[in-house]
């Protein structure tokens, strides 16, 4: 029985990655920017505007946040993926996975979500690195975190920039296995 965090950068395959554990691990996968961007969509709001706007609102991040708090803390077999998920409850065991990506290749694979239908690279750039600053203050005042895009206390960290989809499935898939059966 184990649980694990996903977080990392816009565009570096969080929830293919997540997805993919969860269905061969046999995991329950909680999304919590999925609930987010749900969300956004409702308001009809890009979700860059949607994360501006719920700055004023910390309620709406609380809520979710202390979802995923509840989960990791009473469930087993799942995986929360979210940039702050592996800080919510340091108390749990829990297996961190960081995926990084450059930030033109975490754009460009950004381009095939509809919310990006005909944005440049540079265009969606720019808005990452404002969501990330967004995201960064909102951190800083909810919960006291510095730094939730850097990579310390994380024990699996793997650069997905030039490695295809299967290659970075299977090379945290063997390292979670390594986490999950010590020999």
């Amino acid at each position: 029985m184990a649980r694990i965090t996903v977080s990392g950068a816009c565009g570096s395959g969080k929830t293919t990655l997540s997805r993919r554990l969860a269905k061969l691990l046999g995991y329950t996968h909680y999304y919590a920017g999925g609930i987010h961007k749900e969300e956004a969509r409702k308001r009809g709001m890009p979700i860059e505007e949607y994360y501006a706007s719920i700055g004023s609102t910390p309620e709406v991040d609380i809520a979710i946040d202390d979802e995923q708090k509840r989960r990791l803390r009473t469930e087993n077999d799942i995986i929360v993926e979210g940039r702050i998920a592996p800080f919510l409850a340091p108390e749990v065991p829990t297996i961190r996975v960081f995926l990084d990506v450059a930030p033109p290749e975490g754009a460009r694979r950004q381009l095939v979500r509809p919310e990006n239908a005909g944005r440049t690279i540079p265009e969606v750039v720019l808005r990452s690195e404002a969501r990330v600053a967004v995201e960064r203050e909102r951190y800083r005042k909810l919960y006291g975190i510095e730094d939730h895009m850097g990579h310390n206390g994380f024990e699996v960290v793997v650069d997905t920039t030039n490695l295809s989809e299967d290659a970075v499935f299977n090379t945290v898939l063997i390292q979670v296995n390594e986490k999950l059966h010590p020999r």
